[in-house]
C-alpha cells in the first residue's frame, strides 16, 4: 500500500516581499531553507532571485529539526553586542530579539561632501541639517 503524497504549502508573494521575509513569515529560517525555496521555485524567480507580485511560491518542508523561532532564541540570544561604530558610549547595543538577524538595512543619512543643508543657530551653537540627519541615522542604526 503506497503513502499518500501532501499537497506542498504554497504562497502568494506581495509587496515587499522577498525570499527572506516569506520565509520568515512562515516560520522558516531564512539561514536553513533560503537553497531549498530557490530550488523549489527556480522557474518563477526573476532577476537575482527576486519574486513577483502575485506570483505563487512553493514553501519548503520543514524537516525533522527544530526551526529557530523568538520563543526558542531566549536562550541562545545575547542580551547585548558591543559594536565600535556608535562612540564609546553607546558602542554596547541592548539587543531585543533576533527577528531581523539576517536581514540588510542600507542607512543614508544623505548630503555629504561640502554642503551642510540647512544651518540654524539655537542656543549659540549652529546646527547643521547634516549633521543631524548622521545623529538620527546612528540613533536609528542602533
Amino acid at each position: 500500500m503506497g503513502r499518500a503524497q501532501s499537497t506542498p504549502k504554497t504562497v502568494v508573494a506581495v509587496s515587499g516581499d522577498g525570499i527572506h521575509r516569506i520565509l520568515q513569515k512562515n516560520g522558516l529560517d531564512p539561514k536553513k531553507y533560503y537553497r531549498e525555496f530557490i530550488r523549489l521555485n527556480k522557474k518563477k524567480l526573476g532577476p537575482k532571485n527576486g519574486l513577483y507580485i502575485g506570483s505563487t511560491y512553493i514553501l519548503p518542508k520543514k524537516d525533522g529539526a527544530k526551526d529557530s523561532s523568538p520563543a526558542d532564541d531566549k536562550p541562545s540570544t545575547p542580551k547585548s553586542l558591543t559594536e565600535p561604530l556608535f562612540g564609546k558610549k553607546h558602542a554596547e547595543v541592548k539587543l531585543e530579539d533576533e527577528s531581523l538577524k539576517g536581514a540588510v538595512y542600507y542607512l543614508i543619512s544623505g548630503h555629504g561632501g561640502p554642503d551642510p543643508g540647512a544651518v540654524v543657530k539655537k542656543e549659540g551653537k549652529l546646527v547643521s541639517e547634516d549633521e543631524y540627519a548622521y545623529d538620527v541615522n546612528l540613533r536609528l542604526a542602533r
